[in-house]
């Protein structure tokens, strides 16, 4: 990534798709076929999914599930802004979680259209108990 991009990542501002592809592309080739992963934090919006469900029927294989962390702006602020990074002030946590309401909030709806299973967990309770729910989920 270079530094404007960096810089407007840092802003709150998501990769273009192409950039993300690009990079997720690389990473899925170093796999074997036949790996089971996690993407957390991709796909973002509908047209990487698309070439993401395209990219698994090419190699046999296809998206167990998604997991949906579900949490408030105020949540998200608060857990943001306990990091203590840099980019986390809060006028770009909300150019963040509107750049997520505009472009990644759609692909739930995507997703069931597609007959791909979105299991929803309740993101306002505390760190463990989340992390307690994701481990079961993961056990199934």
């Amino acid at each position: 990534v270079t530094g404007d991009r960096r810089k407007q990542m840092m802003a709150g501002e998501l990769l273009d798709d192409n950039e993300v592809i690009a990079i997720l592309e690389k990473v899925l080739d170093s796999l074997p076929d036949d790996s089971e992963y996690l993407l957390d934090g991709f796909p973002r919006t509908v047209p990487q999914a698309e070439w993401l469900v395209e990219r698994l029927k090419s190699k046999h294989s296809s998206i167990t599930c998604v997991i949906y962390l579900d949490a408030s702006l105020q949540t998200v602020k608060k857990r943001l802004q306990a990091r203590g990074r840099t980019d986390d002030r809060e006028e770009v946590i909300e150019e963040r979680f509107g750049e997520y309401e505009r472009l990644t909030q759609p692909l739930l709806e995507w997703y069931k259209n597609h007959g791909i299973q979105v299991m929803n967990v309740n993101a306002e309770r505390s760190p463990n108990e989340v992390h307690a729910d994701l481990t079961k989920l993961l056990e199934t």
